[in-house]
């Protein structure tokens, strides 16, 4: 009957119990009542690159000349111009302008005339691969990829886990 849809009871009888702090459990309303375990085996992650230390953000040049790079990112390509004179505050404009649906570019002092460019994948995974090229001009070498340049700080990975025993592999952190 109606009435025993309404019984506050059979929402109590779902419940998570979880150890350690990195899962949310949500019951969706019209989710059976059930019994299940959840082993997380790593967590998946965003791609974060770091650029080598500018003096300044907003006066040091990035390039003489005027350019292009081209970022890439999960299988997209971005064209984004740059005049001679751009600042690494910016670029860092330039960048979140044209690719922010994928990317999130940021500027960080981490210490006394050290600026660095902090490139970050918006979603997770190992497709989030993010790589910088100069397709036009001549880019400050400390953005470039390579030896004293642009630098992976954390790889993009798959979530890894045990649903019910289950090896299962997801680009994101939902089930």
């Amino acid at each position: 009957s109606i009435n025993a849809l309404k019984d506050p009871a059979l929402f109590n009888e779902r419940s998570a119990t979880i150890t350690g702090t990195s899962v949310e459990v949500t019951a969706a309303i019209s989710s059976d009542i059930q019994e299940f375990t959840l082993e997380v085996t790593n967590l998946a992650t965003k791609q974060i690159e770091q650029s080598a230390a500018f003096d300044n953000a907003d006066i040091e040049s990035i390039s003489g000349t005027d350019g292009q790079i081209k970022l890439s990112i999960d299988g997209q390509d971005f064209l984004i111009d740059y005049l001679a004179g751009t600042t690494l505050n910016g670029l860092k404009s330039l960048i979140n302008d044209a690719a922010g649906e994928k990317v999130d570019a940021t500027v960080v002092q981490v210490g006394a005339m050290d600026f660095r460019l902090f490139i970050s994948s918006v979603d997770t995974g190992t497709n989030q691969d993010i790589s910088i090229t100069n397709t036009i001009g001549t880019i400050d070498t400390r953005l470039s990829e390579g030896a004293g340049g642009l630098t992976e700080i954390q790889a993009g990975i798959n979530a890894n886990f045990k649903f019910n025993g289950q090896d299962i592999i997801r680009e994101s952190n939902n089930v």
